[in-house]
C-alpha cells in the first residue's frame, strides 16, 4: 500500500501518535499523573469537579493547538514542496501519454 492508500483507508493518524515508553514525554506525563492525584486527594468534591472542568478545558485547548499545529506544517510543507518543484525540470503530465 501507498501513502495515498493510507491517507484514503484512514490508515494514517497523527493525532493518535502515542509517545514511545520511557521518553521523556513519558516521564513528565507520570510526573503531572502524580501530582494531580496528589492535588486532588486533599480537594473537596466541589474542588474536585472544578478541577475536572478545568482539566477538560485544558485539553480541549490542547487538542485544537495540535491541529492548527498540524494545519500549518501541512501546508508549510506543501509550499516548500511547490517552491522546490518549480525550480525543477520536469515535464508536464500533458506531456506525456495517458494511455499506449
Amino acid at each position: 500500500m501507498n501513502i495515498l492508500d493510507d491517507l484514503y483507508f484512514g490508515n494514517i493518524n497523527p493525532n493518535c501518535k502515542m509517545a514511545p515508553p520511557g521518553s521523556q514525554l513519558r516521564k513528565i506525563q507520570a510526573v503531572v499523573m502524580q501530582n494531580e492525584e496528589k492535588l486532588c486527594a486533599t480537594l473537596s468534591n466541589e474542588q474536585k469537579e472544578l478541577f475536572e472542568k478545568c482539566q477538560d478545558i485544558r485539553a480541549d485547548m490542547t487538542s485544537l493547538r495540535e491541529r492548527e499545529s498540524f494545519e500549518d506544517g501541512f501546508c508549510l510543507g506543501v509550499k516548500i514542496m511547490a517552491a522546490v518543484m518549480s525550480t525543477m525540470n520536469t515535464p508536464s503530465v500533458d506531456d506525456q501519454p495517458c494511455c499506449n
